[in-house]
């Protein structure tokens, strides 16, 4: 299976003899990560390099693809509303991921999980509605 790219942790490859229409698959930490990549558009929350985000074409899941974060963060506070989500968690394992929500200032903080110190830096968070 010849490798295309490696950016930020996904590794994007395609088959050779794999079913047809043509596509890619997208690896991230050794599990798929597709799902937040093919069939999106891009999502409405973005801060530099460090955390982009996708969302379905249904705009039925926001994916936020927290990149290049130190593995001793415990919390990121984003610019955004949560409530019209009623599931947030990890892409990965789906572990459930904790945040409150500022009605004040308009901002979530997303609690995130606890993870290895030798752990990839870059996870995604899954919002469904």
């Amino acid at each position: 299976m010849p490798e295309i790219s490696l950016f930020y942790g996904i590794r994007i490859t395609m088959y050779y003899e794999d079913h047809n229409p043509p596509h890619f698959h997208a690896e991230y930490n050794g599990n798929k990560a597709g799902e937040s990549i093919y069939g999106t558009k891009a999502g409405s929350v973005a801060m530099g390099d460090s955390i982009v985000s996708t969302q379905s074409n249904d705009g039925k899941c926001l994916y936020i693809h927290l990149l290049k974060t130190q593995t001793s963060a415990t919390s990121i506070t984003l610019p955004m509303e949560v409530h019209r989500f009623k599931r947030v968690t990890t892409l990965m394992n789906s572990e459930a991921v904790t945040y409150k929500y500022d009605k004040k200032r308009k901002q979530t903080t997303f609690y995130l999980p606890k993870r290895k110190e030798n752990e990839l830096t870059d996870f995604i968070i899954k919002l469904n509605k």
